[in-house]
């Protein structure tokens, strides 16, 4: 979700000005381990800043959590799943005129970095989303690949993400065959009731769980 306001022309144009200079973003990381790539928060404001001090634009954001919860894995294990809604209002120094934009981000996580996961999931996002930015071939839209790589055994029934969830689940070394009773435990309910928050909240957490047993950071 994004919204934004902007409050005169001379902003407006500069904004303009600003998706001129940033027309596409490639992502930059490729995690061979859970066979994706992502564009990074770094590779992102890497190339906006730069075009924000020739502009003359100061960007200010800030975070509101609006959801904090713990969860307990079935091994146990702690989570933190934090939300937040990002406020970014974008000054054009020369004039005044401000761009204020509204979005927002989520991330998992076992220790203590959800809350820095969140802010960057939200602040890549509102940027390339404000920007109409592409950031290149994504692979989840290559059906041959992802039915190559990623189909599970059977159709768990989610109703989103589940060739993310069971490939991150794979990778993470569970039994693919365990998971409809680990739905079924957690929520009391089939992979097919979840709603949509619920399986991409899902997705994230086994990503991250995978991706920390690897030894990699996202």
């Amino acid at each position: 979700m994004m919204e934004s306001k902007f409050s005169g022309i001379n902003i407006a144009s500069k904004i303009h000005a600003l998706m001129e200079e940033n027309p596409y973003m490639q992502k930059d990381v490729d995690s061979k381990e859970l066979r994706y790539k992502y564009l990074s928060s770094e590779a992102v404001m890497d190339k906006i800043q730069p075009s924000l001090i020739k502009l003359g634009l100061i960007a200010l954001p800030e975070f509101e959590t609006i959801s904090d919860a713990n969860y307990t894995t079935q091994k146990g294990a702690i989570w933190n799943r934090i939300r937040v809604r990002l406020t970014l209002q974008i000054v054009d120094i020369a004039s005044g005129e401000f761009c204020t934009v509204f979005g927002e981000g989520g991330g998992t996580d076992s220790g203590d970095k959800a809350v820095a996961k969140a802010q960057t999931q939200a602040s890549k996002n509102l940027w390339c989303k404000l920007l109409n930015v592409s950031i290149g071939n994504d692979p989840e839209a290559d059906p041959s690949t992802d039915k190559q790589q990623f189909t599970p055994v059977q159709n768990y029934g989610f109703p989103a993400n589940e060739l993310e969830i069971m490939a991150a689940w794979t990778n993470a070394g569970w039994d693919p065959n365990g998971v409809a009773g680990y739905i079924q435990q957690r929520y009391n309910r089939s992979p097919a009731q979840l709603t949509f928050e619920e399986c991409y909240a899902l997705m994230m957490e086994f990503q991250s769980y995978a991706q920390q047993k690897l030894g990699g950071q996202q």
